[in-house]
């Protein structure tokens, strides 16, 4: 949701002949997630923009009370939410597609590894969030993460997201410019593995708090 906020802050802030030159796809680097949003939010939550070169933004989430104007003495204290830079790239740039047979690679070494993983451990089907219940509740559409092998710190997930249940989540995603509910699935594979495949104590939680 962060980074759909700050895409779609992006597309306001240019105009639209400025919006077509620099179509494509959002790149997010170095996110920084240091306060929860939630959904009984009741202050003001504002997103400010730098633009460094073309196509190109530092951008911080932050949020400020509300106070009423006879209290308006009273010092407001932003609360920073989340930080980072977005890059808006071409899909089928050079570079881009260079970052994507690399990762394609990557993928498939990270199976072979897995096909070879004796001592890891795995689940799959609806154990995968029952088990992760103890840790947070997803609704339906959220729950796309097939089955996660992990062993010494890497984990290998497969994700399905039926058009049905993305479906079911279309009135939170709107005109997205990137689909919060399908990332989101993909960025859970981390979060099982830390929290249910890891050694970890039972009266804690592990929380992504950065994206490189």
């Amino acid at each position: 949701m962060y980074i759909e906020l700050a895409a779609l802050a992006i597309l306001s802030a240019t105009e639209p002949t400025e919006q077509q030159s620099s179509a494509g796809l959002p790149h997010v680097e170095g996110l920084v997630m240091s306060s929860p949003l939630s959904l009984g939010l009741t202050d003001s939550l504002f997103v400010r923009l730098v633009q460094g070169a073309a196509g190109n933004w530092k951008f911080s989430m932050f949020s400020r009370p509300n106070i009423a104007s006879s209290v308006a003495t009273i010092e407001l204290r932003d609360t920073e939410h989340a930080r980072g830079k977005v890059t808006r790239v071409l899909a089928n740039s050079p570079a881009e597609d260079r970052r994507l047979k690399l990762l394609e690679r990557f993928g498939r070494q990270g199976i072979n590894r897995f096909a070879s993983w004796k001592e890891g451990t795995g689940i799959s089907g609806a154990m995968v969030y029952q088990i992760f219940s103890d840790v947070v509740t997803y609704a339906d559409y959220y729950r796309g993460v097939q089955s996660i092998s992990g062993f010494d710190q890497e984990a290998v997930g497969s994700v399905i997201v039926p058009a049905q249940l993305a479906s079911a989540g279309s009135e939170l995603n709107g005109d997205c410019v990137c689909d919060p509910i399908i990332v989101d699935n993909f960025l859970q594979v981390a979060g099982i593995d830390v929290n249910c495949l890891s050694e970890r104590n039972r009266d804690r939680v592990f929380v992504c708090t950065a994206v490189e």
